[in-house]
């Protein structure tokens, strides 16, 4: 069985934000068409947890991503109401846009900073 490569996150709301939001933008929204194909893949088998204790970071299990540079603050102005509205939903009533930004770039700085463990 092989354990599942994760996202280190800072706050329970990036994981959700990750879960929720961004790998959907990654398959199917914002990024669907670009390369290289597949891209998303890797993110979408990807799990996501909160340890406020260590720095944003990829825990690699074998399998490396196609690509990690996204821009992940261009979703902000076309899709930030929903994710903050969802992060809302989701158990965080006060989810506020400041902390969407912190969450975004948290989880911008992980997807690119890979850690074979």
């Amino acid at each position: 069985m092989n354990t599942p490569t994760l996202l280190l996150l800072p706050t329970e709301t990036a994981c959700l934000l990750f879960e929720h939001s961004i790998k959907g933008q990654l398959s199917d929204g914002m990024w669907e068409n670009s390369g290289p194909t597949g891209h998303w893949e890797f993110w979408a088998r990807t799990i996501p947890q909160a340890d406020p204790t260590r720095g944003p970071q990829t825990l690699l299990q074998g399998e490396r991503p196609k690509k990690t540079g996204y821009r992940l603050g261009a979703l902000r102005p076309i899709v930030g109401q929903d994710m903050i509205c969802d992060v809302q939903k989701r158990g965080f009533p006060e989810y506020t846009e400041k902390q969407l930004i912190a969450d975004m770039r948290a989880i911008q700085k992980e997807m690119r900073t890979l850690t074979v463990s």
